[in-house]
């Protein structure tokens, strides 16, 4: 299925394991998913309403945001009708602060690309009423989810009334940037030729994939070849630009329209280094140099390990972005580890506090504003996870979500209490190889409990149950935020 509609009911999700292989007419997302995203751009470039791209913030959301933008305006969509939307830090599309951002918007169309599918409320009010709503409804606000993030329920997941493309399901799993570049070269190459297609875009695949994937990443098939496009390039110019790219929404000004306006003004991978073509160089630069000194501050931290010795945490207390980075990092050196299967990095110093209503927003606000205290009000603890290297080692599928949803599963109430609270980050969120979440500080303390981390295990325990070996996949998301 390919649309959610506006009355269907949640169903008890299914964990899913890696992705089976499909036909090759539908990868990288189903062949008919694809072609209603083809329609719907094209619908787009067609309308003199405001259309709102909001891409995430790295380098494969931010190249997915500028192949969609460079797409409508070649189909004849002007500049001032596009607008771009950058989510603040630990927000979603469907958070309660972003719904109210896109209902005075005034747009009639909303694209939201590399923010993941997890369910939520329909983005707007009109937008409940479904993408495909009758043509002469004109108060509407049709939505496109373009994702490769993980997703149990495909009928259910995405905002509500949205038409969601993903990826996830189809191995090798595409990035966000390439699925966005398979469905609109197409539709640009019939207005201005392959060529002029491939100069405005191809590239711009390239520098999202790899930002997920890294300069390593295969391109055998079913994925198009661009490895000639990659070695044109150089992949050190490609990891350079890249690592710039992510840089700025890693630290706490979260400055990502820096990155945006950088990919913008470039034609060409080169570009993003030159101060001549791209005036925000010096700004990536910094704010590169001060991500790197953020990581190896917090990189020495020691992990303590859950009792049954499947998961290593390591607890830091950063403005800064860095632990995503810090577990990709661990989880490479950990390999003597027998029963290790998952690397953690929890993070206690970045975001904002928990707001559940509007009266707190607005406390938060003010807060933020007059530099208050901020002691009384709860905090969100950011954590990612990688996995281990020993398990990789021993051949082991490791599903990250899974073993989430099982230490959670310890505790019958633990999702049901989070939920009832309102709180709108989800549980266990991104890939199976690469996932993470964002909690309340009462439900972190909740969860370390329930893993048991730092207790010892009495005596020698039985060991940890362990996937099936399975043939090694060239292109997975472990490498995903492995740029510092």
């Amino acid at each position: 299925m390919v649309k959610r509609k506006a009355s269907s009911s949640p169903s008890e999700p299914e964990v899913q394991g890696t992705p089976k292989r499909v036909h090759v007419e539908d990868w990288p997302a189903p062949l008919r998913a694809r072609e209603l995203a083809a329609d719907f751009i094209k619908r787009v470039a067609a309308s003199p309403h405001l259309c709102l791209l909001v891409p995430d913030k790295d380098a494969d959301g931010l190249s997915s945001g500028v192949i969609l933008y460079r797409t409508l305006i070649g189909l004849g969509k002007s500049a001032e009708s596009i607008g771009v939307h950058h989510i603040g830090a630990g927000q979603r599309p469907g958070s309660r602060s972003q719904r109210r951002v896109f209902e005075k918007s005034g747009a009639r169309w909303i694209i939201v690309l590399d923010q993941g599918s997890a369910p939520s409320p329909a983005l707007t009010t009109t937008a409940e009423r479904g993408w495909n709503a009758p043509e002469d409804d004109e108060e509407v606000v049709r939505t496109l989810v373009i994702d490769h993030h993980h997703v149990d329920d495909l009928d259910q997941a995405g905002p509500k009334g949205s038409l969601l493309v993903n990826a996830s399901r189809h191995e090798p799993v595409a990035t966000s940037s390439l699925l966005a570049w398979v469905i609109c070269k197409p539709l640009l190459a019939e207005v201005i030729g392959e060529k002029e297609a491939d100069d405005r875009l191809k590239y711009l695949a390239i520098i999202g994939t790899c930002g997920d994937l890294s300069t390593s990443v295969k391109w055998d098939p079913p994925w198009p070849d661009l490895s000639p496009e990659l070695k044109r390039w150089g992949k050190s110019k490609i990891g350079e630009a890249v690592a710039l790219l992510n840089a700025p929404r890693r630290t706490p000004l979260h400055d990502a329209h820096v990155s945006w306006d950088a990919l913008m003004a470039s034609k060409t991978p080169p570009d993003l280094l030159s101060t001549t073509t791209n005036p925000g160089l010096l700004r990536l630069a910094e704010a590169r140099r001060q991500v790197k000194d953020e990581t190896e501050r917090c990189t020495h931290t020691p992990p303590k390990f859950s009792k049954d010795s499947r998961v290593a945490l390591l607890t830091i207390d950063s403005p800064f972005q860095v632990h995503p980075s810090i577990a990709t990092r661990w989880a490479g050196t950990l390999r003597g580890a027998k029963r290790l299967q998952v690397v953690m990095c929890a993070n206690l110093g970045f975001g904002t506090v928990v707001t559940h209503s509007d009266e707190d927003e607005e406390k938060a606000a003010k807060i933020k504003e007059e530099g208050e205290d901020k002691t009384n009000m709860e905090r969100y603890v950011h954590f990612s996870c990688r996995i281990a290297g020993s398990a990789k080692g021993r051949g082991e599928e490791v599903n990250i979500i899974s073993i989430l949803r099982e230490y959670a599963a310890l505790d019958p109430t633990f999702l049901k209490d989070l939920e009832a609270t309102g709180h709108e980050g989800g549980f266990a969120n991104g890939h199976v190889q690469a996932a993470g979440s964002i909690l309340p500080r009462s439900f972190w303390d909740r969860f370390v409990s329930l893993m048991e981390i730092g207790i010892k295990a009495e005596g020698t325990s039985s060991s940890p149950s362990k996937g099936k070996k399975v043939a090694v996949q060239s292109n997975k998301l472990t490498a995903y935020f492995s740029q510092a």
